[in-house]
């Protein structure tokens, strides 16, 4: 087997904007690797700069990741809307986008229960859902304007995680790395990485996945700093690996997988498997139903020959006021992500008001 090392930095708690700012620009996300080794082959020179970018930042100053997990930022940001007479919701579905013509008034929500259905107004709003599940909460007669832009562009890869509860440190079983990138004998090229999302679709045999291993107790994580330690396998999947299978079945294939997964980090790390106090897995399934990613996505939109080049992206829509604040702007994982976010806002201020973006800028520089 094959290991690709990685090493990671923290950054301490509590954070202020510099700091959300530092980590808007220089964090990337470990399983990055697989979005871009899955997708290399298709990348054409003209748009592959807008990938090998954070890549590039990646492989030679590391990731950085926030003590506390994604948690302690999100908790930090809601602190910060707040400070500033922000309100956040919690607990409630955004269900319709109100619209007045072509422009977005506000947007209405349930609870759980669908007994507290409230319609809040504003002239902007940042949608973080995929285009095509905005789509739908669009009237209709705004649709097709609306989704054109990206009718053509297809959702990104899937992934696989177990996440791995263990009594005693990986380190002790020889682990020395944070992420360990385990490629089995019959990856020999990168385009064989795109056979790699058909596996999980198969029952447990002699063929493995490549996958991941990550150690969070190699960094100062202030996650579990005593048992159960925390470690995650990951990999990629399809959606259409567990959609045809009953409850039952898809039971066993995860159990199935399980074994075979932890089998073979346990041939490479002897004794880890026997540390083991909790597993669970988690399938491109599970991403579909709670993000309501297409297709289980979780990179946006697939760097692919006929998209958009990346850097020439923008977070407007055909409908005014609506600005796309995800993945789905420049590109999938953290990174991808918080530039989506940025950019919205960016251009939402730009829009808004010009003198506004002046003095706004460099608050989100």
């Amino acid at each position: 087997m094959s290991k690709i090392k990685s090493r990671g930095h923290s950054a301490a708690a509590p954070l202020g904007l510099d700091q959300i700012r530092w980590m808007y620009a220089e964090h990337l996300a470990a399983e990055a690797w697989l979005l871009l080794l899955a997708a290399v082959p298709a990348v054409p020179e003209d748009h592959a700069a807008g990938y090998a970018i954070p890549q590039a930042s990646y492989l030679l100053g590391g990731g950085h990741y926030i003590r506390g997990g994604s948690q302690a930022l999100s908790d930090r940001l809601v602190e910060l809307i707040r400070q500033s007479n922000g309100v956040v919701e919690t607990k409630h579905e955004v269900d319709t986008l109100v619209v007045d013509e072509d422009r977005v008034l506000g947007v209405a929500n349930h609870d759980r229960g669908r007994t507290d259905v409230s319609v809040e107004y504003a002239p902007v709003v940042f949608g973080n859902a995929a285009p095509q599940h905005l789509a739908q909460m669009l009237p209709e007669a705004c649709r097709h304007a609306f989704l054109a832009p990206y009718r053509s562009r297809h959702p990104s890869i899937s992934l696989w995680t177990i996440a791995l509860g263990l009594s005693r440190p990986p380190a002790d079983f020889g682990v020395r790395h944070y992420s360990t990138f385990i490629l089995p004998p019959w990856v020999r090229t990168l385009g064989a990485m795109r056979d790699a999302g058909a596996i999980l679709g198969e029952e447990p045999g002699t063929r493995l996945p490549p996958y991941s291993f990550v150690d969070y107790h190699r960094i100062d994580d202030a996650l579990n700093p005593t048992p159960p330690y925390l470690g995650t396998l990951c990999g990629i999947d399809r959606l259409s690996n567990w959609t045809s299978l009953s409850a039952e079945t898809k039971q066993k294939r995860k159990a199935g997988w399980m074994d075979r997964l932890i089998g073979d980090l346990d041939r490479e790390f002897p004794g880890i498997a026997g540390a083991i106090v909790h597993r669970e897995m988690a399938t491109a399934e599970t991403i579909a139903h709670y993000l309501s990613a297409p297709d289980g996505a979780v990179y946006g939109f697939a760097p692919e020959r006929e998209g958009r080049n990346p850097l020439a992206m923008t977070a407007q829509t055909s409908v005014k006021g609506l600005w796309l604040a995800s993945a789905y702007v420049f590109g999938g994982g953290f990174t991808g992500a918080m530039i989506g976010g940025a950019t919205a806002a960016r251009e939402a201020i730009r829009a808004a008001d010009h003198r506004l973006y002046l003095s706004a800028l460099g608050e989100l520089s």
